[in-house]
Order: C-alpha cells, then sequence, then structure tokens
C-alpha cells in the first residue's frame, strides 16, 4: 500500500511527492545515461565491464545529487526504497517503512492487476533476494532493519487510513522541525553527492568514501593503494572543483 499511503500522506500535508522513478528520470536527463541503464546499475550487481565504464558509480552519484537538491526544500514526501540514501544526521526527515507478508502482498498485487497471486509471489521473491543485497551495499544493513526507521508499520494488520494518520500527526512534531544546524547539514548533503559525482565522473569514485562536516570534505581510500600519495592528490584535485568547500582531506 506504499503508493496510497504516500500519495494521501501529501495530500494531507499539502506537500510534494516526489519517487525513486522520479529521480532517475532527472537524473538520466542531466547525465545522459539512459533511464533502463540507470535503473539495472543502481539495482543490480556490477558488471564485468563497470572497471572500464563505471557506470554504476555513476548512476548512483547523479541520483544522490539529484536527491539532495530535491531535499533542499521541506514540505516533501518521498517514497522508495532509495531513501535510505539520506544521511543520518537529517535528524528532521521522518523514515516511515511499510512491511507486509509476502502471501498478502501479493494477494494485493494478484487483485490490481488481474493476475493470480501465485505468479505475483514468484515476482515478490526475486525482489525479495535483490533488495536485501542492494541496501546491505548501501547501509551496511537489511532494507526493513527496525534502526532505519522511525515508525514501521505491518500492513497485512494495519488500515491504510490508520497508516496515514499516524505518519501525519507525527510528522507534526517538535523534533522535526528544522533549524540552522540542519540546513547546514542539508548543505553538506549536497556538497558531498556533488564531490562523489566529480570522482565518479573521473572512474576514481570505486571503493572511496565522501563525507562532508562544515563544508570540510573528507575523502576515505578503502582499499589497498601501492601509490597512495600520488591518488591522495588526485581525489583532491578532482574533490577542489566543486564550489561551496572550504578544505579536503584524504585519508
Amino acid at each position: 500500500h506504499g503508493e496510497d499511503v504516500s500519495r494521501r500522506v501529501a495530500e494531507a500535508l499539502q506537500a510534494d511527492l516526489l519517487t525513486t522513478a522520479d529521480l532517475v528520470r532527472e537524473a538520466s536527463r542531466e547525465s545522459g545515461i539512459h533511464e533502463v541503464r540507470m535503473h539495472k546499475a543502481l539495482a543490480g550487481p556490477r558488471s564485468v565491464f563497470d572497471r572500464f565504464t563505471h557506470e554504476k558509480d555513476r548512476s548512483l552519484a547523479w541520483f544522490r545529487v539529484a536527491l539532495a537538491r530535491a531535499v533542499q526544500r521541506d514540505g516533501l514526501v518521498f517514497r522508495g526504497l532509495m531513501g535510505h540514501l539520506l544521511p543520518r544526521n537529517l535528524t528532521h526527515v521522518l523514515r516511515v517503512g511499510l512491511n507486509a507478508r509476502r502471501t498478502y502482498r501479493a494477494e494485493n498485487a494478484a487483485r490490481n492487476a488481474g493476475t493470480s497471486p501465485l505468479e505475483e509471489e514468484n515476482k515478490l521473491a526475486a525482489d525479495d533476494e535483490t533488495i536485501p543485497r542492494w541496501a546491505a551495499s548501501l547501509v551496511g544493513l537489511g532494507p526493513w532493519d527496525k534502526s532505519l526507521f522511525d515508525i514501521f508499520l505491518p500492513m497485512d494488520s494495519t488500515p491504510v487510513d490508520e497508516a496515514v494518520r499516524l505518519i501525519v500527526e507525527n510528522s507534526g512534531s517538535n523534533a522535526l522541525q528544522i533549524d540552522d544546524a540542519l540546513r547546514g547539514a542539508l548543505n553538506d548533503f549536497l556538497i558531498s553527492a556533488q564531490v562523489s559525482l566529480a570522482l565518479a565522473e573521473e572512474g576514481k569514485a570505486t571503493d572511496v568514501d565522501v563525507s562532508v562536516v562544515d563544508r570540510e570534505v573528507t575523502i576515505t581510500i578503502n582499499r589497498y593503494v601501492i601509490w597512495i600519495e600520488r591518488l591522495e592528490k588526485e581525489l583532491t584535485r578532482i574533490a577542489s572543483t566543486v564550489d561551496g568547500i572550504a578544505n579536503v582531506t584524504t585519508r
């Protein structure tokens, strides 16, 4: 019921509704990577040619920039697993997980599509194998780990009306109000995304993590490198092309 719940929450809050597909479309337009290829690169494993094309790193980097730009504004409902890319220090974000038993999801999907529950369950089984691998590569946890969410609702036992009411009610919490510190964190997220994109475009994003605090960029190299000083200089040079940074450090 994710589509229904997110649409009704957005209507109740008079907020814009954004999905993974919306951002893939935007990232595809700006990057020149075809939408289908970008979807495949985001969700699938690295191809044997990826060390030459760097399409997975580039797709993820372009998507992260699109997401970082979108969340610079308040009043947004985002639907999709790619919401896990939002940093945990964005504490004004209310993170909601909707889940249900596979049999329930299959019956619901079959009713909407006019197909058989068995056919839909086979499709869901494939998704349920792919999604945990994808989530683990991004956040190091399963996609439904409850530590990732502020609200976690079992939709096979929660009416849609009740789910919408709970989300809308909790979205008004004082703990979710944005302040100057959070605006700084939002800007840091955008800078981090732009630095990662600059690295990806030059084929330097694999096994590299980028973090930004108060516009101070730290690039962590997560692999053994023979000519480490040469790589550090190259990463610093690339990162320094991004506007708005105060300093670049590698480690």
